[in-house]
């Protein structure tokens, strides 16, 4: 009997039993220690420590303790962990895995800075529904243990929240909030099984990556009103998934260079460059993008710059992009045919703005390009929006649905070729006396086209008018059109 006693005794050990009461155990020790040992917990029934289904509070743990999890299998429905102090040294905990099994915000953070080096595990209801809840109030949580399980992440109303690179939870994810702020400076914010699995943004919600690959699907919800970022790159961080929703904002920092390899289909795109010397700053978008504007922006732009500081290069064909405005900011070509035909560009959305088409040797067909007529070019920056192809010879087809006046500055071995859809008219002029450097042909299939000021492609090699098409040269103008080698009416 004595040995049978002991048997059962050393398998205790080993595992905790779910109880058949749920407790509330709250701690009371003014630092840190560990969860087996009974004096530091004040519980409002019999349980001495914490057992498996009962509520854990630990809310104001003092800045520089470590709370240790030293109990095996704990389950736990309700648990809730805070810090009392903002500054390091944090408070810590750490220890063995939780199996958080309470449904909606089976983790609530309260206040604080603190890390954690405890796993948590995420169940589903008993309906299968993934409904774990991480309620980040206030502070700062750097969730350093792997969070794994079939459950969802659903982090809302937080300022700053870490997760480790080998997470692999299952049910996907859910940030919401005003502040929410994924810093994952180790990789990421994966859940398992890879591609496939959602992660959906609502509100403010505000993401750090660094250079890792995202193998998840992003969806943003409830941005109507959004300002701000959603992903913040560093480096050269990967998306493989895809993103659909409102509004999608990516800001790559200084050098970085993030690609977007999977499929973007949202209301409104908007890129912004990080401040400083950025020069070599470029986003890559390899997917399918639908948008019905993209605002592509370097920060801190204030008057002429000699480069564009931000690259945002499209290397799938036929993207559909609405109206496309360019500040401080180089829209590249990575194939053929990527800037999509119906496309609108705005090359310098201000007068004292650098704004780049380069079709980078790639022929490219866009609606048309527009002059923004609150600010347009000025003496002060006559370089200042540009056309061009800097890789090799490539044709700008405009297949206008209206009228086109742009100040753009046309160079490179670049073709202009004017094809609307009906009789419309297109108007370009060197504005201050600029002289285009353009060198390729100047094509009319169709509609009027129209060259005025001083020094109009003195270079271009060709002009192309087709029958019933219209083209104008004011020849009382100095400059334009001087080297011209054939014309083909």
């Amino acid at each position: 009997m004595n040995v049978l006693k002991a048997a059962i005794g050393s398998l205790a050990v080993g595992f905790v039993c779910v109880s058949a009461s749920a407790d509330t155990l709250t701690w009371k020790t003014a630092g840190g220690g560990k969860w087996s040992d009974a004096a530091n917990w004040l519980s409002n029934g019999t349980h001495t420590v914490p057992q498996s289904g009962d509520t854990i509070i630990i809310a104001s743990l003092p800045g520089g303790a470590t709370c240790e999890n030293d109990i095996e299998g704990l389950e736990c429905p309700h648990l809730e962990l805070g810090s009392a102090s903002s500054s390091s040294p944090y408070a810590a905990f750490s220890g063995k895995q939780v199996k958080l099994t309470g449904g909606w915000n089976a983790l609530k953070t309260t206040s604080g800075r603190f890390t954690s080096t405890m796993p948590l595990y995420l169940t589903v209801a008993s309906d299968g529904n993934p409904t774990n809840r991480l309620d980040v109030k206030a502070g700062r949580v750097d969730q350093l243990g792997k969070v794994s399980g079939p459950g969802l992440l659903y982090v809302e109303n937080g300022n700053y929240f870490t997760l480790n690179e080998d997470n692999d939870f299952a049910g996907g994810a859910f940030l919401s909030g005003g502040t929410v702020d994924f810093n994952c400076k180790k990789g990421g914010m994966h859940v398992a099984g890879g591609l496939g699995q959602e992660v959906v943004i609502s509100g403010n919600c505000k993401i750090r990556l660094y250079g890792s690959t995202f193998n998840e699907n992003y969806r943003f919800v409830n941005q109507s009103n959004y300002s701000g970022y959603n992903f913040l790159c560093w480096n050269n961080a990967q998306f493989a998934g895809t993103m659909t929703g409102e509004r999608l904002a990516i800001f790559p920092t200084k050098s970085s260079k993030p690609v977007v390899n999977g499929a973007v289909t949202v209301g409104r795109l908007q890129v912004r460059g990080d401040e400083g010397d950025a020069s070599d700053t470029k986003l890559t978008f390899n997917g399918l993008v639908r948008t019905e504007s993209v605002n592509a922006a370097f920060n801190g732009v204030a008057g002429p710059t000699s480069t564009n500081r931000l690259q945002l290069v499209l290397a799938h064909a036929d993207n559909e992009l609405g109206s496309v405005y360019l500040q401080g900011t180089s829209l590249i070509g990575g194939c053929k045919n990527a800037f999509g035909a119906a496309t609108v560009v705005y090359p310098g959305v201000q007068m004292s703005d650098r704004g780049t088409v380069d079709l980078a040797g790639f022929d490219q067909t866009i609606d048309r390009l527009a002059l923004n007529e609150k600010y347009p070019i000025d003496a002060e920056n006559p370089g200042g929006h540009v056309v061009t192809s800097s890789k090799g010879a490539a044709a700008l087809t405009l297949a206008a649905t209206e009228d086109c006046e742009t100040d753009a500055l046309f160079s490179g071995d670049l073709s202009l070729v004017w094809n609307p859809q009906g009789d419309s008219a297109f108007q370009t002029y060197a504005a201050f006396g600029r002289e285009m450097p353009m060198t390729g042909r100047i094509v009319v299939s169709n509609g009027t086209f129209t060259v005025n000021g001083a020094n109009s492609f003195p270079h271009a090699s060709a002009v192309e008018v087709a029958d019933g098409a219209t083209f104008v040269w004011d020849s009382t103008v100095a400059g334009g059109l001087r080297n011209v080698a054939s014309v083909k009416l």
